[in-house]
């Protein structure tokens, strides 16, 4: 009897170490990188690795800018532009003192497997220090980032829409494409 309570103990205490060891591996961080567009390049290459893009690693806690497209896995994001706005009709607008931010995002899939996209990858953190998500609102519905999948060299476009105060100057967009994930990227909205 005592040979087969450590036979047990001993495969459970084995599934236990592979268990973590698979956490540890899906937690482990990214680092975003700026990713320019090499369009002077002339030169073809024997080596299908090679692509036309450089990749310059940022350091950690970088804030990105707008136009900047940035490389997070595979994961590519550049954020084209921001409006501020009162909603689109007296039945949608923002709570007194807010207003709402229209973010417009393109999302490609840099890498070789297919990745998803969704507008809860994205939260946005105001001046105070509140990270707030999206929010629900009709405004700019026909424009708004829905979710789904990227295959290979896939794009998608749309706008994300959050409620922040009025005229705060410090708003930064923060995009968590992996939950498992501590790599996020942070692009300050100005």
């Amino acid at each position: 009897m005592n040979v087969l309570l450590k036979r047990v103990q001993t495969v459970f205490f084995v599934l236990f170490l592979l268990s973590l060891f698979s956490v540890l591996i899906g937690c482990t961080a990214e680092t975003p990188v700026v990713v320019n567009q090499d369009q002077d390049s002339n030169t073809s290459s024997t080596n299908e690795k090679e692509t036309s893009q450089e990749q310059t690693a940022a350091p950690e806690d970088t804030i990105f800018a707008i136009g900047e497209k940035i490389a997070l896995g595979d994961n590519v994001l550049t954020v084209n532009g921001f409006a501020r706005s009162q909603g689109d009709n007296e039945f949608d607008t923002p709570k007194e003192g807010h207003e709402y931010i229209i973010v417009e995002v393109t999302i490609e899939n840099g890498g070789s497997e297919t990745i998803s996209y969704n507008p809860f990858d994205f939260t946005m953190q105001n001046s105070q220090g509140q990270i707030l998500d999206g929010a629900f609102t009709l405004t700019e519905q026909d424009k708004q980032l829905s979710s789904g999948e990227l295959a290979p060299k896939g794009k998608v476009n749309g706008v994300i829409v959050f409620e922040q105060p009025k005229g705060d100057t410090g708003l930064q967009l923060i995009y968590q494409p992996n939950f498992w994930n501590d790599g996020k990227i942070k692009i300050e909205i100005k």
